[in-house]
């Protein structure tokens, strides 16, 4: 068996045939890697992403035969270099113009590279600067539309003799309107209170909170996460009134947690007889707008 094989003739390969297949393998497999992170821009932060353009190879590219060739316009589907596209991309995130210096043309006539040239590249950061401006025009008009508006500055409860909750809430603020106060359990879904008012009112606010109905049919013992929230409504010659999503401002949230306890030896309604029970209560968190 090994004469056979000694009298075998070996394949001659030179050392030039083995340095084109790896001078040919070697872009094809860098495009491949160029085009993964083309296909993955979601996965980078900005900082990620400028390194990652910047390792890109210049030559690596979309061919106009493989992005939109035969489906759109026969021999001119798009074709682009990985790294302008990244540089594109980037400066699509950022709206800098900056960007459109390092985005290069394509020219081949197998496809149509207009899409990724410095001139389109500022076209498009033209159109994103333009509609940034007019949403923080809009949020700067909406912001001097809520100035000084009253928001909870606290909100306590105390147990009254019959097992209820008397629930005060002070508020602060310069921007007298009309508001709408609201007590929810926010677990259950269940609205314990709607008030509409006009602020500024000289003595807070007052509620008495039904234990039957903050309890519900839970079993106790139990706990309620109550959340107490104030919302602004925009007066009728505003320009917000006319606008569905935007005719009323929340302008904070207080939430609260009460807890119910009983024993054997309660009543029916959850009482101890000739004792109320006793609910305790927790603050958690006041949010603002």
């Amino acid at each position: 068996m090994a004469a056979i094989l000694k009298r075998m003739p070996r394949p001659a390969i030179s050392i030039l045939q083995v340095s084109t297949l790896l001078l040919c393998a070697i872009p094809q497999a860098w495009a491949q890697s160029d085009a993964e992170v083309s296909n993955q821009y979601y996965r980078y932060s900005n900082p990620q992403l400028e390194a990652a353009c910047a390792r890109m190879s210049p030559n690596s590219h979309a061919s106009g035969l493989t992005d939109g060739a035969f489906v759109a316009v026969p021999f001119a589907g798009r074709t682009y270099y990985y790294q302008s596209d990244c540089y594109l991309e980037l400066a699509r995130r950022t709206a800098d113009v900056a960007w459109c210096a390092k985005v290069r043309e394509r020219k081949t006539l197998l496809g149509d590279g207009s899409s990724h040239t410095p001139a389109s590249c500022q076209r498009m950061v033209a159109v994103l600067q333009e509609s940034r401006a007019r949403i923080q025009q809009s949020a700067d008009r909406h912001a001097a539309a809520v100035q000084g508006v009253f928001k909870i500055e606290s909100a306590h409860t105390t147990v009254l003799p019959t097992g209820d909750w008397l629930l005060l809430v002070k508020t602060t603020g310069s921007l007298p309107g009309r508001y709408r106060l609201q007590v929810d359990n926010s677990r259950d879904r269940i609205r314990l209170v709607t008030q509409e008012l006009m602020l500024p009112q000289p003595a807070p606010l007052r509620y008495t909170l039904a234990r039957k109905q903050v309890l519900g049919s839970s079993a106790l013992p139990n706990i309620f996460p109550i959340a107490v929230s104030l919302t602004y409504v925009f007066p009728a010659d505003s320009v917000y009134a006319s606008q569905e999503q935007v005719k009323e401002h929340l302008s904070s949230i207080q939430n609260l947690t009460l807890s119910a306890q009983w024993s054997p030896a309660a009543s029916l309604d959850g009482c101890m007889p000739n004792r109320p029970f006793r609910p305790w209560i927790v603050r958690e968190k006041l949010l603002f707008w």
